[in-house]
C-alpha cells in the first residue's frame, strides 16, 4: 500500500461553523467514537474530546454523498480495468523499467520491494505471481490484468515514498532500502531530483482533513473495495460482479488501515472524505513519469501522458478506496496544466471562488471544491483515459 506523506497547511476549523451548502440538512445524527486530543490530559476536563467517526458513515445517512462515492468507485474501477492506448502505454513502460529495478536486487532488496505492496495489493496475489503480472504487463500488454495494472500503479507508489521518505541528508535507510534507492538512482538519476521538485510542487497548502489532529488511524482488517465500500455495488452494476482471481477484470481487494474523522469535519463535507490530503498522488505520478524517460517540467505537465499519469494515480488510490477526490484534487490540479482540468473547472466554476459568502477564510480543499465539484473533476479525468467509460459522460 501507498505511503501517505504528511503535509503541513492552514487552519480549516472554519469546516464546523461551514453553512449548510457542504453538510446535508437532513442526515442522522452519527455514531462516534470519543478521542482525546494528544495534547490532552485525564485529569484535565476543561478540555474538550474531539468526536470522531469513521467517514463512510456519511454515505450510509446522506445519499448525495453516497452517489458522490458511487461516481468515484465507479470510474475509477473502470480505469483500472480498461486504460485507453496512452494511459496503457504509461503502464507498460512503467513495468518494464520496474522489472530493470527489480533484476538488479538482492533477494533481501526484492523482498523490501514488495513489502508494502504485500499489505496492499499483493496481499490475496502474492509476490510470484505479481511477479508474472508485471512481466504480461512488460511484453504482453494485450493480456494483462486489472490486478497487473493495480500492481504497477502501487509500486510505482511505494517506490516513490521509499525515496522521498529518505531525501534529507540525515535520513539512515535500512540496508535493503538504500539498496533500492542506490540502484534506482544509478538507472534512473532523474528519479530523486524529479520528486523534490514535485514535493514541492505538489505539496498541499489546503489541509482537510489535517492528518494528525483531526484523524485517528484505527486496525481494521477488513478488505476495502473503492470509496466508502461502494466498489462492490458499482461491479455489480457494471457487471464485474463475482469475478474470481485470474480473471482479467478481477481486481484484488485491499486491507488499510481505517481513518477515523472529525465528527464536525465529516458534518461539514458532502464531498466523501477518506482520510486526508494524499501526497501519494505525487509519489506515483512523479515516479512513473521518471520511470517512463521523462523528467518534471513545464512542458511535460502539459502533455497527454502527464494527465493519463494522473489519471492512472486516482483510479489506483479511489478505486481502492485509500484516497477520495477531494483528497487528491489540489496535487492533480498542481502536477497538471491541461484542458482537461481547465475545462472541467470552468464547468464548476462557483466551487472553486475561496471568497464564497461565509467562507472568504477557508482555504481548504474540502471547503473550496464542494457538493460535487471535486468528484466531476477527477471522474472526468478518469473516464477521459478509459477505453470502455463506465459511467455516463
Amino acid at each position: 500500500m501507498v505511503n501517505v506523506s504528511s503535509h503541513s497547511g492552514v487552519n480549516s476549523s472554519s469546516l464546523s461553523s461551514q453553512s449548510s451548502d457542504s453538510a446535508c440538512s437532513d442526515s442522522k445524527p452519527l455514531q462516534v467514537k470519543q478521542v482525546h486530543q494528544s495534547g490532552d490530559l485525564p485529569a484535565s476536563p476543561a478540555v474538550p474530546s474531539m468526536e470522531k467517526v469513521d467517514p463512510a458513515i456519511r454515505s450510509q445517512q446522506d445519499k448525495a454523498t453516497a452517489e458522490l462515492a458511487k461516481k468515484q468507485s465507479t470510474d475509477a474501477r473502470a480505469i483500472l480495468r480498461q486504460p485507453n492506448a496512452i494511459a496503457k502505454s504509461q503502464l507498460t513502460q512503467a513495468s518494464k523499467s520496474l522489472l530493470a529495478i527489480i533484476n538488479q536486487l538482492s533477494d533481501e532488496g526484492k523482498a523490501h520491494f514488495f513489502a508494502r505492496a504485500k499489505r496492499g495489493v499483493l496481499k490475496e496475489v502474492g509476490i510470484e505471481k505479481g511477479l508474472v503480472g508485471i512481466d504480461r504487463l512488460a511484453h504482453q500488454s494485450d493480456l494483462s490484468t486489472a490486478d497487473d495494472h493495480n500492481l504497477v500503479i502501487s509500486l510505482c507508489g511505494d517506490l516513490g515514498a521509499l525515496i522521498s521518505d529518505n531525501l534529507g541528508p540525515a535520513t539512515n535507510p535500512a540496508p535493503a532500502a538504500k539498496e533500492i534507492i542506490d540502484k534506482t538512482n544509478q538507472q534512473f538519476p532523474l528519479m530523486q531530483p524529479s520528486l523534490e521538485k514535485s514535493k514541492q510542487i505538489a505539496g498541499s497548502q489546503k489541509i482537510g482533513p489535517y492528518k494528525k489532529q483531526q484523524r485517528e488511524g484505527v486496525k481494521d482488517g477488513q478488505p476495502r473495495v473503492g470509496i466508502h465500500n461502494t466498489g462492490k455495488a458499482t461491479d455489480l452494476t457494471a457487471g464485474m460482479s463475482g469475478l474470481g482471481f485470474g480473471h482479467r477484470d478481477y481486481l484484488s481487494p485491499v486491507y488499510p488501515m481505517k481513518a477515523l474523522i472529525s465528527k464536525n469535519r465529516v458534518d461539514a463535507t458532502q464531498e466523501p472524505l477518506v482520510g486526508h490530503i494524499s501526497g501519494s498522488l505525487n509519489e506515483i505520478v512523479t515516479t512513473m513519469l521518471v520511470l517512463n524517460g521523462e523528467s518534471l517540467s513545464e512542458q511535460v505537465v502539459r502533455t497527454e501522458d502527464q494527465m493519463a499519469r494522473i489519471a492512472l494515480a486516482n483510479g489506483f488510490l479511489i478505486g481502492n478506496g485509500l484516497h477520495s477526490a477531494v483528497e487528491t484534487l489540489e496535487a492533480s490540479l498542481n502536477l497538471s496544466n491541461s484542458d482537461v482540468f481547465k475545462q472541467g473547472q470552468g464547468r464548476n466554476e462557483d466551487f472553486f471562488l475561496e471568497t464564497r459568502q461565509g467562507m472568504s477564510q477557508a482555504k481548504d480543499m474540502a471547503v473550496i471544491a464542494h457538493a460535487g465539484a471535486a468528484t466531476n473533476l477527477i471522474s472526468e479525468s478518469m473516464r477521459h483515459y478509459t477505453a470502455a467509460p463506465a459511467s455516463q459522460r
